[in-house]
């Protein structure tokens, strides 16, 4: 090999290595998502619902809710069961109520409630999956233990029991959601605490006289978001679908408040009359769910 070869392939060696030493773990992150097209049309249509729910929230503030109280929740019985038609794009419920609006409101309590509920699992969930994984003993096998006994219990059967204790309401809805999903939050975080304590650089600052809090708040625990960001995404979309489940057999939000899940219970007893007012909630569920799901591989 010449000389002049070989300090060709060094400098190209150097490059690439300053290249990749130059990306943060955020940047390899966001790259590879990039380059994942199912997961950028997931970010894409995940984006367009939590548009059209800032709208909505945003119309309802400047109108004082007159406009929801008018076009949204007003019935008029004379466009009963109407189907879609250029006035009424996706047609009328069985109250006259226009389901494209209703829909587009409806996004924004479903998307809420599913990042609400699964938000209070993940903090609940990984602080007392942090606590155990780094302190061990008598504390891990306590804490753990309560664990296995929430996952011993079926999760719909956990959420059923928890929404009829509570009662119905938006704040109790989303309780019931999260509590049965504080377990596996828990595990995760365990195991990914458990993985991190013992490298170099927690001896590192173990050595420097940090003290155990500050070791796993600020060394261990921002070491660990990559499960559990997954666990949240894929969470979410399961949450809408208990959520809609929940109100579809009338434990999920009251009347008349056009949530996806409340929009099929009401629409059940007229689904061989009127195919539009059961197909377009259950289209909408089906449309968040997977965009939730598409975004959430696209992390791993």
């Amino acid at each position: 090999m010449t000389l002049i070869r070989k300090k060709q392939i060094e400098e190209t060696l150097a490059v690439v290595e300053s290249g990749y030493k130059a990306r943060s773990l955020w940047q390899e992150v966001r790259m590879r998502f990039v380059r994942n097209k199912s997961a950028m049309l997931g970010m894409c249509i995940l984006a367009v619902l939590i548009a059209i729910s800032i709208a909505t929230l945003l119309i309802d503030a400047v109108t004082h809710n007159a406009f929801y109280e008018s076009m949204v929740v007003q019935q008029d019985l004379s466009k009963k069961l109407l189907p879609p038609c250029l006035e009424h794009v996706f047609g009328c419920d069985e109250y006259g109520r226009d389901i494209l609006l209703r829909m587009l409101w409806g996004t924004r309590y479903s998307l809420s409630l599913g990042l609400a509920s699964i938000l209070f699992a993940c903090l609940v969930g990984g602080f007392w999956g942090a606590i155990a994984g780094y302190y061990g003993g008598l504390l891990d096998n306590a804490i753990m233990r309560v664990m296995d006994v929430l996952l011993a219990i079926p999760y719909m059967l956990l959420a059923i029991a928890v929404a009829s204790a509570l009662g119905s309401s938006l704040f109790n809805l989303a309780l019931s959601i999260g509590i049965p999903e504080i377990p596996g939050f828990a595990r995760i975080m365990r195991a990914s605490v458990m993985t991190v304590k013992d490298k170099d650089f927690v001896e590192a600052a173990r050595a420097s006289g940090a003290s155990r809090p500050r070791i796993l708040l600020k060394y261990i625990i921002p070491n660990c978001f990559a499960p559990v960001v997954v666990q949240f995404s894929l969470s979410v979309a399961n949450s809408i679908l208990n959520i809609a489940g929940l109100s579809y057999i009338g434990l999920g939000i009251a009347p008349p408040i056009p949530e996806w899940g409340a929009m099929l219970n009401s629409a059940r007893d007229y689904i061989r009359d009127a195919w539009h007012i059961t197909i377009i909630p259950g289209l909408g569920i089906m449309t968040a769910v997977l965009s939730l799901n598409l975004f959430g591989d696209g992390c791993v």
